[in-house]
């Protein structure tokens, strides 16, 4: 079964490419298949969109990862996750 996380990403930097920060994050946590970020504001419509694109690929496992960014692309788990239903 696949797993895919939508990570809530608190940025305390400026962020510029997505995909840096969606590549950043599969290096750190390579527990999961598929990654998908929202990042603030418009973060709620973000996860919902993140949350459809992982079902749409056959991800049944789906998860809600929190997460900071620092200076330098740093990432910082906070350690709160929720299972969402897929």
């Amino acid at each position: 079964m696949k797993t895919g996380a939508i990570f809530y990403v608190k940025a305390n930097c400026a962020v510029e490419d997505i995909e840096e920060v969606k590549e950043s994050l599969r290096r750190s946590f390579p527990d999961v298949d598929e990654v998908e970020v929202a990042l603030p504001p418009g973060s709620e419509e973000d996860m919902w969109q993140a949350w459809w694109r992982l079902t749409a690929r056959g991800v049944k496992r789906i998860l809600l990862r929190f997460v900071e960014l620092g200076e330098g692309m740093r990432l910082k788990s906070t350690g709160k996750e929720m299972r969402l239903v897929g």
